[in-house]
């Protein structure tokens, strides 16, 4: 008898493979036959999942941006936690699992091919990364209305730690080897500066 797949766990589990090939080889180098192989499929077998290294990458994003909203959920429904204490966790989420992931060649690959040839998947990308600075934004507005943090215009402050947070996921590039635990900690001392004294 022949084993019964679910559809949605070997699709997870082909994405959770994909992407370590994407982060050896970036996302211009990679093609199905280096993900298959990672995988032990054939070709065919992962036409069956997904019709191209697109759809793969952008299912690995999409379940990027869904454990984020997940993390935030639970920080957001945590009432023991303030306003700045919710966003340290969801940077340290953010730093610590995100980065671990070790994707950014293949991150930048991925953006300027979207850039270029896919206007669709550029405006999802953009609405997410908007959604995430907007979470981040109404946390520091919270936080200044409680009196957790100086009076700073939140929007830009957000900004600013998405950029961050960025920077360090690109680092790698750089060959600086920064371990994402230093990054971490160096964040929280620059949002802990916000505090009021």
């Amino acid at each position: 008898m022949p084993k019964i797949v679910n559809h949605e766990e070997k699709k997870l589990e082909i994405a959770t493979m994909a992407i370590d090939v994407f982060s050896e080889k970036g996302y211009y180098n990679t093609n199905l036959v280096d993900v298959a192989e990672k995988c032990n499929l054939g070709r065919t077998t992962l036409y069956q999942y997904f019709k191209n290294k697109d759809e793969i990458y952008y299912y690995i994003l999409e379940l990027g941006i869904s454990f984020y909203w997940m993390q935030y959920d639970l920080n957001n429904n945590n009432h023991d936690l303030s306003y700045l204490e919710k966003i340290i966790e969801q940077v340290n989420f953010l730093i610590m699992n995100i980065n671990g992931q070790s994707v950014s060649q293949a991150f930048l690959d991925f953006w300027l091919m979207v850039r270029h040839n896919h206007s669709d998947i550029e405006g999802k990308m953009v609405e997410h990364y908007n959604a995430i600075i907007d979470s981040l934004a109404s946390w520091l507005n919270k936080s200044i209305q409680n009196n957790e943090i100086i009076q700073v215009d939140a929007n830009a402050t957000a900004v600013v730690l998405v950029g961050m947070i960025e920077a360090i996921s690109l680092q790698e590039l750089s060959k600086r080897n920064l371990k994402p635990e230093t990054a971490y900690h160096s964040v929280v001392q620059l949002i802990n500066g916000l505090k009021v004294c």
